[in-house]
This record gives structure tokens, sequence and C-alpha cells, in this order.
């Protein structure tokens, strides 16, 4: 049987939504060990998926991200590159989105 292009496209994201499901529903992490959190203009606490979403697809789609696989030193390199080209985030926010992405996306 022979699929085209849109059925591998859907076969992929089908796979890549698992991985991120699967990594998500993790066990919570051990007391003392969460990940740093930022906080908003507002107050409101913004975890590296939030941040992800809301500073990173304001320039490129996920689908790069979720392509990638990459150690905590290749993504904190990614995302002071990003930021030197103009991401808005701060140096907390680069910190906790790198702790998401190689969570996340990591090796």
């Amino acid at each position: 049987m022979r699929r085209g292009k849109a059925g591998m496209l859907a076969i992929v994201v089908v796979i890549v939504a698992g991985v991120v499901a699967l990594a998500c529903s993790g066990p919570a992490p051990a007391e003392g060990t969460e990940a740093p959190s930022a906080e908003d203009s507002g107050g409101t606490v913004l975890e590296g998926a939030v941040l992800l979403e809301d500073r990173c697809t304001e320039c490129h789609d996920l689908g790069r991200i979720e392509l990638a696989s990459k150690t905590r030193e290749e993504w904190d390199a990614n995302v002071a590159r990003m930021v030197s080209k103009g991401a808005n985030l701060t140096e907390d926010e680069q910190a906790i989105l790198a702790v998401h992405l190689t969570e996340t996306y990591g090796p």
C-alpha cells in the first residue's frame, strides 16, 4: 500500500504528538527539584510550554522545534541565538525555556 506525502505527514504528526504526550505525562518532579518559573508583566507564572508557544511562534511554527533533538547546552545556545535575533525573553525565561526544551525535545 502506497501512502502520499499527506498520509506520511499525518503519521509523523501522530507520532510526534504521542511522544510529546508521553514526555509531558512523566512522574512529578521530586520535592525541591522543580524547574524555575518566570512571571509575565502581570505577575502570572509562565511555564516553559507557555513561553515556547507565546514567544517562539512569533517567528516560526513549532514543527521545526518538535523535530529537533538537542542537549541542554545545545538548547541554551539555540535560545541565546534566538534572543540575539530579537526573541523577547528575559534571562530567567531563557533558562526556563531551555529546561522545557531539553525535557521535551532532548536526546
